[in-house]
């Protein structure tokens, strides 16, 4: 969000006519987001648009409309949008190792499985509740973990990415 925004305001100050740069910014915001929804299996269609984007401040400069330090600044907005996609591809890429969830896994079920023959003496009647609690909220961190490992996705407690990209082109598109 804050890299487009950056980079739409210096073309704003800089250029002629920054629509052409806008544009390039917002397909490259929804080909990020097709990304990593796993709509689209590379990042070709982004990394096409950030192309755009550089080829246009380029074009920019060879035409003396920015010097090569405003050039230098364009670029490194361009950069930034372009590591973002790549940490955020980074985040899809690298799920929890299947080892230590089954372990996890595991030392929660016999947590869970031999933790009323602990408390039974102390509790009683009370065991099978004191248990119940303990398992929930256990089993439901347990849970929240695998739901984070994975943030871009239509689910509703997934990353608004739609909501984001719309707010990116709606900045971009704005006149003002």
């Amino acid at each position: 969000m804050n890299a487009s925004r950056n980079l739409d305001r210096k073309a704003r100050s800089l250029l002629p006519d920054h629509r052409p740069l806008a544009s390039a910014v917002i397909d490259f915001c929804w080909a990020t987001r097709a990304r990593l929804d796993g709509s689209v299996a590379t990042s070709a269609t982004a990394l096409a648009a950030a192309g755009r984007m550089t080829d246009l401040v380029t074009a920019a400069q060879r035409e003396g409309i920015v010097t090569d330090v405003q050039q230098a600044t364009l670029d490194a907005d361009t950069n930034a949008l372009v590591d973002c996609l790549g940490g955020c591809e980074r985040i899809v890429q690298t799920p929890l190792p299947f080892a230590y969830v089954v372990h996890l896994r595991r030392a929660l079920l016999l947590y869970c499985g031999t933790l009323p023959f602990v408390l039974v003496e102390a509790l009683g009647v009370y065991t099978i509740p004191a248990t119940l609690l303990v398992a929930y909220v256990l089993l439901g961190i347990e849970e929240i973990g695998v739901e984070i490992e994975s943030p871009f996705g239509d689910a509703p407690n997934d990353l608004p990415l739609d909501r984001i990209c719309s707010s990116i082109e709606a900045t971009l598109r704005t006149e003002a």
